[in-house]
């Protein structure tokens, strides 16, 4: 456990939609959705540290339920690659002449953390019962001039893996991308609701 993470945080956090606090609209519709069984790919909007992560969790893990570990994967757009994964982004970037096709010979243009980070899990099919996989992209602002690669995935792959964008700067995302995506904007809890959660927990 993280010593930076205070105990009482850990131990409240909530394990399941209906224990989120307040947010009664958007919990409403993300449970329609786990219905539903289907849904576009979605872009979570809010300030820092408002829980848009924890949406973002506790509804793929009711929507996949038993199938959450096998076809479920969050990357930080934000945090930079490892020189190993570089290394293996320029080996996979390089199309062998002994390889069959127009490519053979040449170098692919696909961004390295789209390359390594998503498109290994995102071109495989779900596993499972569940129709497609979920892929939870956060500080997605972060990947800037990749978001084009990034969009010609969501178009490729998007029968195989739901993608659930989270930012706090939508105006640093392309509106091609935007529009592809069901919006959620994420408010603040409401005081009388986190009232509420203490007096429960009190």
């Amino acid at each position: 456990m993280s010593e930076d993470i205070p105990i009482w945080r850990i131990k409240y956090l909530p394990r399941n939609l209906d224990q989120i606090c307040g947010r009664e609209k958007i919990k409403n519709s993300l449970k329609k959705i786990i219905v539903q069984s289907n849904f576009p790919h979605l872009l979570f909007i809010g300030s820092e540290g408002i829980g848009k992560t924890t949406l973002a969790n506790l509804f793929s893990k009711e929507f996949l339920g038993k199938e959450y570990d096998a076809n479920f994967k969050m990357v930080y757009a934000n945090v930079p690659l490892s020189e190993e994964e570089r290394s293996q982004a320029r080996k996979e970037a390089y199309v062998s002449k002994s390889k069959v096709g127009s490519i053979a010979g040449r170098r692919i243009t696909t961004p390295a953390f789209i390359q390594v980070k998503i498109k290994p899990f995102v071109q495989l099919k779900a596993l499972g019962d569940t129709p497609f996989k979920i892929l939870v992209v956060k500080n997605f602002e972060a990947l800037g001039n990749n978001q084009q690669g990034f969009r010609r995935l969501m178009e490729k792959y998007g029968s195989n893996c739901r993608m659930i964008l989270i930012t706090d700067k939508i105006s640093s995302i392309i509106d091609p991308i935007v529009s592809r995506c069901q919006i959620f904007l994420i408010p603040r809890v409401k005081f009388e609701d986190f009232r509420d959660l203490i007096f429960n927990i009190a």
